[in-house]
């Protein structure tokens, strides 16, 4: 993990000004609003695509929750929708004081943890509490207000969410990905193969793959009320209760999209000459033929056709 990184921004345009729920000040803060943005990288150099040119209005406070923003150099622009392609989602946002720490200080990478997995419904776990779904490759900004933007009562806060390597999205992480909203495949974790799963040689979902990672086996630890251990669930358990985590996760009640994929509930052993440890069981969808490749995440698809290449 590297060293948080800082960059000045001279200007938050807001092209949504005036739009109901926003929240409005008549603080006069002037033209441009200084904006400092913490990131704290965790892979990978950071990409910046082309910003999408907007109506530039000063946005003299935190970008609500639920909003998606662009950054681009010096600029951060709030997009029209998350559906739009945006460097980061907001997960939090705070006027000056309300920040939830113990000091009221702004927030930092860690306190944001809390909202971030709020927002992601982490802790919402599959059937029968057996699977914990994969969170999304993001990585974590905090957004504060400048010295020149405070007052007696300190400055505004947000945290906000992006693609670990910094690349421009679509869609939004609202409740990660338990399938209520479609996300980028660009979050989601996929494989080529079964070897490059063993070896957690994840790529992006947008790249041709034949498995995509839904979720891994919630640690079975703990014994039962009479004093005996706690047994690892049977296999067909595991497959049942994989499946049924799938049809939550894409919303669809064809586990096998007219026999393409397959659900698959099992430990991906790794190669024998391989150094990696065996993994606990995971769910996983895979393609039933090694010809057929998927060119997107299969979470939230519902009745789309599947995303082959």
């Amino acid at each position: 993990m590297r060293p948080a990184r800082t960059v000045s921004l001279t200007a938050f345009d807001h092209p949504l000004d005036g739009r109901a729920g926003h929240r409005r000040t008549d603080r006069p803060w002037g033209i441009a609003v200084l904006l400092t943005v913490f990131v704290m990288a965790l892979a990978g150099p950071a990409v910046m695509r082309p910003a999408v040119a907007g109506t530039a209005h000063p946005l003299p406070m935190a970008p609500p929750v639920g909003s998606c923003v662009d950054v681009h150099g010096a600029a951060v622009t709030l997009v029209a929708s998350c559906v739009d392609l945006h460097t980061a989602e907001v997960v939090g946002s705070w006027d000056a004081g309300t920040q939830p720490t113990e000091t009221g200080d702004a927030m930092t990478v860690d306190s944001c943890k809390t909202t971030r997995d709020t927002y992601l419904d982490v802790a919402r776990t599959g059937p029968w509490n057996l699977w914990t779904r994969v969170t999304p490759a993001v990585s974590t900004i905090v957004l504060v207000a400048p010295d020149a933007g405070r007052d007696a009562y300190g400055g505004w806060t947000a945290c906000a969410i992006s693609a670990e390597d910094g690349v421009r999205v679509r869609g939004s992480l609202h409740l990660g990905f338990t399938g209520e909203t479609r996300p980028d495949g660009h979050l989601a974790s996929c494989y080529t193969t079964r070897t490059a799963a063993a070896e957690n040689r994840r790529i992006s979902c947008d790249k041709p793959h034949r498995i995509e990672l839904l979720a891994t086996l919630a640690p079975v630890a703990g014994s039962n009320p009479d004093g005996s251990t706690i047994a690892m669930p049977s296999p067909d358990v595991l497959h049942v209760s994989c499946a049924m985590m799938m049809q939550s996760m894409t919303k669809s009640a064809d586990f096998s999209y007219g026999g393409a994929i397959k659900v698959v509930a099992e430990t991906i052993p790794p190669e024998p000459n391989a150094t990696t440890t065996v993994p606990p069981p995971r769910c996983f969808i895979e393609t039933t033929a090694a010809a057929v490749v998927l060119t997107g995440s299969v979470i939230g698809l519902a009745h789309e056709p599947l995303p082959m290449g």
